[in-house]
């Protein structure tokens, strides 16, 4: 087993948006290394279809982050990575109904740090943001240190 094999085997670890292109896969490599992987998805862009190779290995909790008590989802369902993907990346929703955009990508996201904060939890957070932040890239492939200049 291997350093990084051993880090993840039978780590607790949760999953925002886990039902998505990006997170689907994350979840599958977090099985494939022995991680025992919740993940959290509304299933409004993503899909249990993009889970359907590690199904009977994960468990799903169809929920909308929106209306979520982080406070007890992290009671029921502990863990000591905390990956949070959940998002709407989507540009023309976040123009035709901003409180939507907002309500999902920062009031959620706030609510959930500050519950991290008021309980102390010690575990590890991993935000992913979206290559949108570079905006209309100038070469290709856009490097991390590239300057952000997003258009939306």
């Amino acid at each position: 087993m291997s350093n990084r094999d051993s880090f993840w085997h039978n780590k607790p670890v949760l999953v925002t948006g886990g039902a998505g292109f990006i997170g689907s896969h994350l979840v599958e490599l977090l099985v494939e290394v022995g991680a025992h992987v919740t993940v959290l998805d509304s299933l409004v862009s993503g899909s249990e279809a993009n889970l359907a190779s590690v199904r009977h290995q994960i468990q799903f909790i169809n929920q909308d982050i929106r209306l979520l008590d982080w406070a007890t989802l992290l009671a029921t369902h502990p863990c000591a990575v905390l990956f949070h993907l959940a998002a709407n990346a989507y540009v023309p929703p976040s123009v035709e109904t901003p409180e939507y955009d907002y309500a999902v990508n920062l009031d959620s996201t706030f609510r959930l740090l500050s519950t991290l904060r008021q309980t102390k939890w010690a575990g590890r957070f991993v935000f992913a943001s979206s290559a949108a932040v570079y905006g209309n890239a100038m070469q290709l492939p856009i490097a991390e240190d590239d300057a952000t200049v997003p258009v939306s």
